[in-house]
């Protein structure tokens, strides 16, 4: 009916699989994925965030700090 997270890692996961999806999604994600990704979209991203919020984005997307929630990058 409505859209439900499970959260990652879920508690119902054992430990080492905790800690394993944890170091990725803190570390490999934030700080290997993230900046390749957003590179990667730079020119679409400023044109969009321009577009969508032209007074907060002068310097584009440059200025604005990227981060992971549950896997996504926002």
């Amino acid at each position: 009916m409505n859209r439900q997270e499970l959260s990652v890692p879920t508690e119902l996961a054992p430990l080492r699989s905790r800690r394993l999806w944890g170091f990725f999604a803190s570390t490999v994600v934030a700080e290997a994925l993230v900046p390749v990704v957003t590179r990667k979209f730079l020119g679409v991203l400023d044109d969009y965030v321009r577009r969508q919020w032209p007074q907060a984005a002068d310097g584009g997307i440059a200025d604005i700090p990227m981060e992971t929630t549950m896997s996504r990058i926002l």
